[in-house]
Order: C-alpha cells, then sequence, then structure tokens
C-alpha cells in the first residue's frame, strides 16, 4: 500500500509540473473556451499563468544583446510588454525606470517587448528614457507570452523561470508614476530572496 501511495503521488506531482509546464501553450485555448466575458474573462486566465513555467523565449535587443528565458534561469526576469502609442505603457515609464534604478547590480534582467519595429524603438529610446532592455517583438512572441488582457502587460519571473506576478493594463494620472514600481517591488525583493 506505501509503494502504491508513493507511486501516485508521483504521478500527480508529474502531471501538476506538466499542467504548470504547459499553462502558456494552453492560454488561447483556455481563451477560446471559458464562459466569461470582457475584460474579466481575459484577467482570469492570465492570472492562472501564476505560478507557471515561463515559455522559452529567444530574444534580441535593439542594442543586439541576446536574451534566453531558460539562459536566465538564476536571475529574476521583469517584463514589460509595450507600443509607442498606448498611453498607459508611456505614462508608466517613470515607474518602470525606478525598478531598473532600484536593483542595478543585482540579479535582476529587465526586458521591454514593444510591438514596433527596431527602428522605431531605436527613435522612441531616443526621445524618451526607458532604461530596460528594449526589444521589438512579433506577434507571435505575444500568443506565446499570452499578451490578451491589455496593454501594458508587466511580469515578474522567478529564478527559476516561474511566473510570479502579471498585471494588464495601466493608468494615464498619477497613479502611473508609481503603480508598476510599488505592485512589483515587493515580488522582486522575495524573488530574489528564494
Amino acid at each position: 500500500m506505501k509503494n502504491y501511495i508513493s507511486f501516485f503521488a508521483a504521478v500527480l506531482f508529474q502531471s501538476y509540473a506538466f499542467a504548470q509546464s504547459n499553462c502558456f501553450e494552453n492560454c488561447l485555448k483556455n481563451f477560446e473556451n471559458s464562459n466569461l466575458e470582457g475584460p474579466e474573462r481575459n484577467m482570469q486566465i492570465v492570472n492562472q499563468l501564476i505560478g507557471c513555467q515561463m515559455p522559452e523565449l529567444v530574444l534580441k535587443s535593439v542594442s543586439g544583446e541576446e536574451f534566453s528565458i531558460r539562459k536566465l534561469k538564476g536571475k529574476v526576469i521583469v517584463i514589460n510588454f509595450w507600443f509607442a502609442s498606448c498611453a498607459p505603457c508611456i505614462a508608466e515609464l517613470p515607474a518602470l525606470n525606478k525598478l531598473v534604478d532600484e536593483y542595478k547590480g543585482k540579479d535582476v534582467v529587465f526586458l521591454a517587448l514593444g510591438r514596433e519595429s527596431i527602428d522605431a524603438i531605436r527613435s522612441f529610446s531616443g526621445k524618451r528614457e526607458f532604461k530596460y532592455n528594449l526589444i521589438s517583438a512579433n506577434d507571435d512572441i505575444f500568443e506565446k507570452s499570452c499578451v490578451i488582457a491589455g496593454w501594458p502587460m508587466n511580469m515578474v519571473v522567478d529564478k527559476d523561470g516561474v511566473l510570479k506576478y502579471v498585471h494588464s493594463g495601466g493608468f494615464i494620472d498619477e497613479r502611473a508614476k508609481e503603480y508598476a514600481y510599488k505592485e512589483m517591488k515587493p515580488v522582486i525583493d522575495k524573488c530574489l530572496q528564494l
């Protein structure tokens, strides 16, 4: 009986681990099959990703530096999905830049995946300060990352590659200058302690 229980527990753990590593792949299917409507559906599906293994993303910044989720294991990864004509995306830049300043020299990598071309992102960065590693991403990356609930979208991934925080949408008023910082800082701190 004891062996049976140990075997059953191992099977359950492996099933759970597979489900957690596979949940980003099921994101769009969950979106299509959901009975909810509007923003509630989108946020419910995105929030279900917390605790899931991030999919492997291989990215190249506009400055030529390469990043891989798998190769970044051992570091906390903060990801921002944005685009230049998104008012809430631009309004939160002071909060995002404050995070970069806060964790300078620590095991935290900041990636900003934009919808524009490399040239458009370079042009944008010449006009506005954005301290993240800027990346021009395509629709496949956004789909793989389950960007379905609104822009901007921020994620914090722990040192093992597991999503610990996700938030979609933003503000265009004074809240934007601090919201992302106040929300993500405690999560980043906790991930660094693990």
